[in-house]
C-alpha cells in the first residue's frame, strides 16, 4: 500500500504514552512536517512551541484544566452521558488534558488565516507522528492555557 494512505488509515488519537522522550530528530520532522503543509495565500501563520519536561507541563494542565472544567459543564445538559463520561476521566487521570505526553506542541496562529491553515499544519504533524512511530492526539483543550482564569 501506498506509505501517505498507510499512515492516514492507521492514524489514530492516542491518549496513553511511552514516557520517555523522542529523539530530538524524529521531532524535528514531525515539525517540519507541519511547515510543508499548504496555507491560505501561503501566509504560514504558525508557530509551534515544543513543551517538554515534567514542571513545565504541569504548569500548563494547572492553567488549561479549569477553562477545560468550565467546557465539559456546557455538556452536562445537552449531552449528559458524555459529560458523565468525561467527568470520569478528570477523576481517574492524572493529566486528562495532555494525557501525560512527553513532549505536547502547541500549533499558535496568528493571522487572518490561521483558523484555516494551523489545522492543516496539525494534520501533517500527526501523519508524520503516524509514519514515524509516534502516537498523537489533536487536543483543542490545550490552547485553553492563555485563557483568563
Amino acid at each position: 500500500m501506498n506509505p501517505v494512505i498507510d499512515a492516514i488509515k492507521k492514524r489514530r488519537s492516542v491518549r496513553s504514552y511511552d514516557p520517555k522522550p523522542i529523539p530530538r530528530d524524529v521531532l524535528n520532522a514531525v515539525i517540519e512536517a507541519g511547515n510543508e503543509a499548504p496555507s491560505a495565500m501561503n501566509s504560514q501563520p504558525w508557530r509551534f512551541v515544543v513543551v517538554e519536561g515534567k514542571e513545565a507541563k504541569k504548569k500548563l494542565l494547572g492553567a488549561a484544566l479549569p477553562q477545560a472544567k468550565k467546557i465539559t459543564e456546557l455538556v452536562k445538559d445537552v449531552d449528559p452521558e458524555r459529560y458523565a463520561a468525561i467527568k470520569q476521566r478528570y477523576a481517574e487521570l492524572p493529566d486528562p488534558v495532555y494525557y501525560s505526553a512527553p513532549t505536547v506542541v502547541f500549533v499558535i496562529g496568528n493571522g487572518r488565516y490561521a483558523a484555516h491553515s494551523c489545522p492543516l499544519a496539525c494534520e501533517n504533524m500527526m501523519l508524520a507522528a503516524q509514519s514515524l512511530g509516534l502516537g498523537s492526539c489533536w487536543v483543542g483543550l490545550g490552547a485553553m492555557v492563555t485563557e483568563d482564569r
